[in-house]
């Protein structure tokens, strides 16, 4: 399996902070960033990672990977701005063309931060063969607002799904955590094809499409989460952070 790490959004709602700084790249714990803590979970389970970055920010991204002395290959999405923007679903079309991936993908998006492990999630999209959701049950109806809402039924399979509804009908939120297995890739293709005009919409939109194409499944994830799109949610994540490293010493 490969995993695919979306970071070449342009994080405007942390300006200025992210004007010159990847979101991505943002510290969390001492020196440790928001990418360290994604890493720390993807490398076990990953033959390769590959990371999407905008123009912008590429040479920050491979600069940060020399660092670390870590094996990441960073693909460059061409864009300087985020009106320039191909939006996550555009990036990963841009991928597949250039690359050849010939096994299945575990996709993340680099503003996630969570505490849980990301094995039984793979396990369970391994079982049900299907394109699968991280889910995650913000337990606030006025937060899902913000969010991709999702309704599975008793095995788990996606019954409903809508994109940052005005009332949503559930608190049970999608994030930025996909399996794919190789063989349901070709619909990131297919939804670009038939939907151009889409791609630089939030990820819900491509999967509000596909749930209508054949069975999709979502896995409810236990534990802490983090969407990094405010300078307050930021500042939440780093006192959550802070306190778990002090009590691992």
């Amino acid at each position: 399996m490969k995993t695919i790490i979306l970071a070449a959004g342009y994080g405007t709602r942390l300006y200025p902070l992210t004007k010159t700084l990847p979101k991505a790249l943002i510290p969390i714990v001492d020196e440790r960033t928001i990418l360290d803590l994604l890493i720390d979970k993807i490398k076990p389970l990953s033959e390769e990672i590959i990371l999407i970055s905008n123009a912008l920010f590429y040479e920050k991204f491979v600069d940060w990977s020399k660092k670390r002395n870590i094996s990441l290959d960073i693909i460059n999405d061409g864009t300087f701005s985020n009106e320039e923007r191909l939006g996550a679903i555009g990036d990963l079309e841009l991928l597949f063309k250039t690359k050849n991936i010939n096994t299945d993908i575990l996709v993340v998006g680099s503003d996630n931060i969570f505490d849980w492990r990301l094995e039984n999630f793979i396990e369970f999209g391994k079982s049900k063969n299907s394109i699968t959701i991280g889910l995650y049950n913000l337990g606030d109806l006025k937060k899902a607002k913000r969010f991709g809402v999702v309704q599975i039924n008793k095995d788990n399979k996606v019954v409903r799904l809508q994109e940052k509804p005005s009332s949503p009908f559930s608190t049970l939120i999608g994030v930025c955590i996909y399996y794919f297995p190789q063989e349901k890739i070709y619909y990131i293709d297919k939804f670009a094809r038939l939907h151009p005009r889409e791609l630089k919409d939030a990820p819900g939109s491509f999967f509000s499409w596909v749930y209508t194409q054949e069975d999709i499944y979502g896995f409810v994830f236990e534990g802490k989460w983090f969407d990094i799109g405010t300078h307050q949610s930021l500042e939440e994540a780093k006192t959550y952070f802070i306190q778990k490293s002090k009590e691992a010493r």
